[in-house]
């Protein structure tokens, strides 16, 4: 999963945008700074959507370097943790781990994207909401 950075000269350094996550924004002294500036401003943007701040923004702008455009991909746990939000979409958590058989303050440990899940629990999730977990190397 990524999303497109759009890495422009501006004066004396590089600015950053996002076309698809409007509030993802940054700049630094070269291209490379710049791309690692996007991947924790991507981080903090997406991390909205978790919190139900926001709504999944799509990526509808391609990577295309000479353009200025690069690909940034979207950290293993962030993908997981938005997988995890779109999969309860209607669903009150206070259900999900009731079903999961955990409290809810445990069940909220699955949703923080900073949180190292095993793959039995998101077996577990993905039973409680209806789903069947799949996994895939790109």
């Amino acid at each position: 999963m990524f999303y497109t950075a759009k890495i422009f000269k501006s004066d004396d350094m590089y600015s950053v945008e996002f076309p698809d996550v409007p509030l993802a924004i940054t700049c630094g002294e070269t291209i490379e700074i710049c791309k690692k500036y996007a991947a924790e401003v991507l981080w903090l943007a997406l991390e909205e959507v978790t919190l139900g701040h926001m709504e999944l923004p799509e990526c509808k702008t391609m990577p295309d370097e000479k353009k200025g455009l690069y690909a940034i991909e979207v950290d293993a746990k962030m993908a997981t943790a938005l997988a995890i939000h779109e999969a309860k979409k209607g669903l009150r958590s206070s259900v999900i781990a009731k079903r999961m058989e955990m409290t809810q303050q445990a069940y909220q440990r699955i949703e923080n994207p900073k949180s190292n899940l095993t793959v039995g629990m998101l077996e577990r999730f993905a039973k409680a909401v209806g789903k069947k977990l799949e996994i895939n190397f790109v």
